[in-house]
């Protein structure tokens, strides 16, 4: 399964990708990123995560306008990525691959996965 911005995923589906195999890309394998945690995807276990989340600038802004709080972006990136990877057969708890090509969310993943 992958996952990328709704708006990206028909480049994954245009012409010059038609030698993928469906089995690779195509509509069933795309998953969205905030989808909820359910056993549909439980038989997944070869994933891509091609996004980098960040929050809307208001609920930055609106967390950071108490006294004594400051929205960790960090923090939300890596809550978003584990919980869509716990959408896989991560669940069941098999054996998983993970591609993760972004340089944040890939630190950000390592970092969590060393602690």
């Amino acid at each position: 399964m992958f996952t990328c911005l709704s708006d990206c995923k028909d480049i994954w589906f245009d012409s010059k990708t038609k030698n993928l195999p469906s089995k690779f890309i195509g509509e069933d394998t795309w998953v969205q990123f905030g989808e909820r945690g359910v056993n549909g995807y439980s038989h997944k276990h070869n994933l891509a995560y091609l996004y980098n989340p960040f929050p809307h600038p208001s609920v930055v802004h609106t967390v950071n306008s108490f006294e004594g709080l400051t929205f960790n972006q960090e923090a939300y990136a890596l809550s978003v990525l584990i919980q869509w990877i716990w959408r896989s057969a991560i669940r069941k708890g098999e054996k998983i691959r993970v591609y993760v090509p972004g340089i944040r969310m890939r630190k950000l993943l390592m970092a969590y996965l060393v602690k």
